[in-house]
């Protein structure tokens, strides 16, 4: 019975990663579907190009918001599994919030595709381990200051999680190698996703559709 609470919420954190904002967005508010304009992907940089500013400030919300969610239904599942140690709790915070990342990057109700995973990382990070959440957030604005490169800011930022482990081992104690896996899988699917976004040049052009519906919402 324990094994299956463990089953039904890891597919429960992967639907909820799987929840596209910004293509329901799109959808439901503007009537477009963001797989056909700019780059094609539901991050918030296309949704910028697209939909505008304010649009794209709620799908980072709503992003953050599904990593948090989605690592953080290890506290309810660990009152469930009553013979369940903090020890193994703590994984499956790890556990949940990398199933909620994989549903965000390939989603379930859009064909699985999805976006980049910047934002749900975050949240992610900020339900686990707060301070690493503020660590990779700091880097990753660090970086931007210095490249104005977006998408290069988001790699460097993903670098310092697995960098942040391995520098406070002592800290870790038996949780080190968890810890770890989770954070060198959370850079290997940023990694992924951010170095496709950087090497690829194609898209179509969303610069007649970008005026059409700011208009309407002006």
């Amino acid at each position: 019975m324990e094994f299956f609470w463990i089953f039904v919420f890891t597919v429960l954190a992967y639907v909820i990663g799987s929840i596209p904002s910004a293509y329901w967005l799109g959808k439901l508010q503007f009537g477009i579907d963001l797989r056909d304009h700019g780059s094609g992907s539901h991050s918030h940089l296309n949704v910028k190009r697209i939909l505008g500013r304010r649009v794209s400030w709620i799908v980072r919300i709503l992003d953050m918001t599904k990593g948090f969610l989605a690592a953080g239904m290890a506290l309810p599942l660990s009152w469930q599994i009553n013979w369940l140690s903090w020890e193994d709790a703590y994984i499956l915070y790890l556990t949940l919030g990398l199933a909620g990342m994989m549903g965000h990057v390939f989603s379930m109700f859009t064909r699985f595709q999805g976006g980049k995973g910047f934002h749900v990382a975050l949240g992610v990070l900020l339900a686990v381990q707060p301070a690493i959440g503020f660590v990779f957030l700091g880097t990753t604005l660090l970086a931007y200051s210095i490249i104005k490169r977006y998408y290069r800011s988001y790699l460097i930022g993903s670098i310092s999680i697995p960098l942040f482990i391995l520098l406070t081992k002592v800290v870790w104690h038996d949780k080190f190698f968890p810890m770890l896996t989770f954070a060198v899988g959370i850079f290997l699917i940023l990694a992924i996703t951010h170095y496709q976004a950087i090497v690829s040049r194609t898209g179509k052009p969303g610069g007649v559709l970008v005026k059409r519906i700011r208009s309407r919402n002006s």
